[in-house]
């Protein structure tokens, strides 16, 4: 009884919270409906039986379109008032069943959104297999709104928003009724706003539902997926590593290029070796254009090499997990050294630490390996106690030679006592000790002349210059080619005078022929002052001035006096020793003839006598040696056999 009053209740309810016409929601006590204005249709109360006994519902009931109801407790069937109150149901045979219903458990309050929203009871029998009871009919004094049902409508429909349509979940709908009544089972899943004819249900509305919530993330999942590849393919774009490398160039940007370029090696590249290679790309740049031109190539196609160049385009590892990283590669390059000063420091400027050369000399030079450097141009030092020298060289591949080598040239004169110069520097060692002089650089252009000085006089010898190329070349000038094959002359020309001698403190030979030489002139003028009185060329062989010098003269007057004549028959120089201070010994043994006339009878008579003069010698100026003193020993004399030890000295 309770049910049936509450589902008029609810139904009366649905129809005034819904318009027929346009869905839309009214208050309860409304009329008309506030959008349309059509009248509400009021839904007919139906009869309440006295004694309602639930009827007998079969055990299954074939179900389309609609999922499996659990089994809560059975409650008595709820069905549609206009259908109670045309056709109550009869009273049930089975007692068991009718005595459960009365035990029933208080039944809890239906609300509007639970039951039917959208049906449409049709009066047409073959529809709904039940007749439809006849409307009563309005008085005079009754408002139409207050009728159930609209009178020229047969159908009464229900709408109800938004929500399924379906029993309250502790009653159950008797099966066996359900059976008899297909269309409740069709109406009691009805979707809510579900337009007439549509026969959708609650399950499949709520899959499509859950389909549709599960699609969401998945598409953003691919938005932000698709986004994400097509951004990290552009980022790790080869092409942009090539932009990015000539705008760094440039711009010079030593910063950026140190982060794109990437040696075979994996060796650290600094600022210096940066610079290097800009150096090279300026310097060069149909190399810096080849190089261009095959990193676009490269970059199109990534797995095509392109040329041989010192920079390329090369794979570094994956960014973003997924995609190749491109960067600028490159092989590193050394440079080979090679030097015959020993100690000589190497490297390359700004790059790395020197190597020495400890085992080179002058005869056995040393190569030396430095870098490993990034393809650039660089300049590659040389450092020693004789010699510093640069070299500004480009490496773009292994095995570039620098040679710093010291050019040694040899030097001689005529005047092995004279001092060099070179570049109009004294290198304060005589032509005797220099020997060879050096190192010189390929490229330098030195000087070279000899002086010999003697008590403030000087004599020089002509300038000999080195030309690197051999553009200038006359008699005054060689290469160093021809400087290291035949040597470098440096003659003093006053040397080829009858009159000139010196002697070499380190060339005992070369002062004896100069003394056979000097003294063949000495014995003759000796001979003829003895012989003539005449002493003016002996006194030239004797420091003007000089006691010993006086007394010499004076000897040789003394004899001619005397009427003796001498003539020097052989003369041996044994040795020719250096003294010190330009003074110098020469033992000479020495044979005379000697003619004595008696000047009162004009008779003369003849001996030879010998003897061991050491002599003592003296360059006053250059070319000009004079006697200093002598000691004579072991005279002898030759003619009757009979020797003396009587020493005499001039």
């Amino acid at each position: 009884m309770c049910i049936y009053y509450f589902l008029s209740l609810i139904r009366k309810k649905a129809y005034h919270l819904f318009c027929k016409n346009c869905g839309a929601k009214n208050p309860d006590d409304a009329k008309f409906c506030a959008k349309c204005g059509i009248p509400l249709a009021i839904p007919p109360v139906p009869l309440q039986p006295e004694t309602p006994k639930p009827p007998d519902v079969p055990k299954s009931v074939e179900r389309s379109n609609t999922s499996e109801i659990s089994d809560p407790p059975e409650i008595p069937e709820v069905t549609q008032a206009s259908e109670s109150s045309a056709q109550p149901e009869p009273p049930v045979s089975e007692a068991p069943r009718d005595s459960e219903a009365a035990k029933s458990p208080d039944i809890p309050e239906v609300k509007s959104q639970d039951l039917l929203s959208d049906a449409k009871l049709s009066d047409n029998p073959e529809t709904s297999g039940e007749e439809v009871p006849d409307r009563p009919a309005a008085s005079e004094n009754e408002d139409p709104a207050d009728i159930p049902g609209i009178p020229s409508e047969p159908d009464i429909e229900i709408r109800r928003r938004p929500e399924m349509v379906h029993p309250p979940e502790n009653i159950r709908v008797p099966e066996e009724s359900l059976s008899s009544h297909p269309e409740k089972i069709a109406l009691a899943h009805v979707p809510a706003g579900m337009a007439p004819g549509e026969t959708r249900t609650a399950s499949g509305t709520k899959s499509k539902s859950h389909k549709k919530l599960w699609l969401i993330p998945i598409l953003i999942i691919v938005v932000l997926g698709t986004a994400a590849y097509f951004t990290g393919k552009y980022l790790t774009d080869p092409s942009r590593t090539v932009d990015a490398f000539e705008q760094a160039v440039r711009d010079q940007n030593v910063s950026e290029l140190k982060s794109l370029i990437q040696p075979n090696e994996h060796t650290g590249v600094t600022d210096a070796q940066i610079r290097a290679m800009l150096n090279l790309f300026k310097n060069q740049p149909d190399t810096y254009h080849s190089i261009v031109t095959a990193l676009d190539a490269s970059a199109a196609s990534p797995n095509r090499t392109t040329g041989d160049t010192p920079y390329y385009l090369q794979r570094s590892g994956k960014r973003f997990l997924i995609f190749d990283n491109y960067r600028i590669g490159t092989d590193t390059v050394q440079a080979k050294v090679t030097t015959n000063l020993q100690g000589m420091q190497v490297g390359i400027q700004g790059v790395g630490q020197s190597k020495v050369a400890s085992e080179a000399d002058s005869n056995t030079p040393q190569t030396l390996t430095v870098g490993p450097v990034i393809p650039g141009e660089y300049t590659i030092y040389g450092k020693s106690k004789t010699l510093n020298t640069t070299k500004v060289v480009s490496l773009t591949s292994s095995g570039k030679s620098v040679d710093f080598s010291g050019i040694y040239v040899r030097v001689s004169s005529n005047i092995s006592d004279a001092e060099l110069f070179v570049n109009d520097q004294d290198t304060g060692k005589t032509i005797a000790e220099v020997g060879e002089y050096g190192p010189f650089k390929k490229n330098d252009t030195p000087v070279f002349y000899a002086k010999y000085t003697v008590n403030g006089k000087s004599i020089q010898t002509s300038p000999v210059s080195i030309t690197p190329d051999g553009s200038n070349y006359d008699d005054s000038s060689m290469t160093f080619d021809d400087a290291q094959n035949s040597g470098i002359e440096l003659d003093f020309s006053e040397v080829n005078s009858g009159d000139f001698y010196v002697l070499n403190s380190n060339d005992e030979q070369g002062n004896i022929d100069t003394l056979n030489s000097y003294f063949s002139g000495f014995y003759d003028a000796l001979s003829n002052a003895v012989s003539s009185g005449d002493t003016s060329d002996f006194a030239n062989y004797f420091e003007t001035g000089t006691s010993y010098a006086a007394a010499q003269l004076k000897n040789a007057q003394s004899f001619n006096k005397q009427g003796i004549s001498e003539t020097n028959s052989d003369y041996t120089i044994n040795s020719v020793q250096s003294l010190g201070n330009g003074v110098f010994s020469a033992q000479v043994d020495e044979s005379w003839d000697e003619e004595i006339t008696d000047p009162d009878t004009g008779d003369y008579t003849t001996k030879s006598f010998s003897y061991t003069n050491t002599y003592k010698l003296q360059e006053t100026a250059p070319g000009t040696l004079k006697i200093i003193g002598q000691n004579i020993t072991n005279r002898q004399d030759t003619t009757d056999s009979s020797s003396s030890s009587d020493a005499s000295s001039f």
